[in-house]
């Protein structure tokens, strides 16, 4: 009995080290979810995953709140074509903080004017009430050498 359980709780820890924890795989997929509604102009998911204080800083170094950052979508000021995110990684900074940093193409146009390129990205998210919502984010163009 004592060995099964030993058994049983050391491959709940190498599961965790392999797939990562809840919390982890919570983010990454909340992260999914949130890129996805940039593609779709979903506002809604926008409004649930960015805290009322939340800020952007994008690569040209404007901040953005969370209420410009609706608006823009909804009104089409901002336009998402193509946003695919790869190298996505949680750093865990105690139980209701995490970082969440990657990398991938975005295309699209802002005002009009299109853009293309490959971003890097950090979101700092904090768990309220149970939910997880970004607090600050912020966006780098990678310039080819």
């Amino acid at each position: 009995m004592k060995l099964t359980l030993i058994t049983a709780l050391m491959a709940a820890g190498l599961a965790t080290v392999a797939f990562g924890s809840p919390a982890e795989t919570e983010l990454k997929a909340l992260e999914q979810q949130w890129s996805d509604a940039y593609k779709k102009g979903d506002t809604a998911v926008l409004k649930t995953v960015e805290a009322e204080d939340w800020m952007l800083v994008d690569p040209e170094g404007t901040t953005t709140t969370k209420a410009q950052d609706i608006k823009e979508l909804d009104d089409k000021t901002f336009v998402v074509k193509e946003s695919n995110n790869s190298n996505v990684k949680v750093r865990m900074l105690g139980d209701n903080h995490a970082a969440i940093t990657g990398s991938g193409k975005m295309s699209g146009s802002y005002k009009g004017k299109e853009f293309s390129g490959e971003y890097r990205f950090i979101d700092i998210f904090e768990k309220k009430d149970g939910k997880w919502q970004a607090i600050m984010s912020q966006v780098t163009k990678v310039q080819k050498e």
